[in-house]
């Protein structure tokens, strides 16, 4: 396994390339950009992933399988990083 950081954009949905076998650690501010850190197996096939960024104060979107990475603080803004699970994997995965 190793680490790698994937920068994102502040948006509703976005979907970021990423070995199959990811394990998101981390979601912060990194000179102003928001970045996830995630344990990957490189080796593995790549797939894409959906992220979910949600301000406080905004409806989260209605998806099977959200799973809560983190909160991040954008000078007064405030975050909220999500990521859809596969339906395999969020059986494994407990709130």
């Amino acid at each position: 396994m190793t680490i790698y950081k994937y920068p994102l954009v502040i948006a509703d949905r976005q979907l970021v390339s990423m070995p199959v076998k990811s394990m998101v650690r981390a979601v912060m501010m990194q000179r102003g950009v928001l970045c996830l850190w995630a344990e990957v197996d490189p080796l593995s096939t790549v797939v894409s992933h959906a992220f979910y960024i949600v301000g406080t104060g905004h409806q989260l979107p209605d998806v099977p399988y959200l799973y809560y990475l983190g909160s991040v603080i954008d000078g007064s803004l405030v975050w909220h990083v999500y990521q859809e699970l596969r339906a395999e994997l969020a059986k494994t995965v407990t709130p």
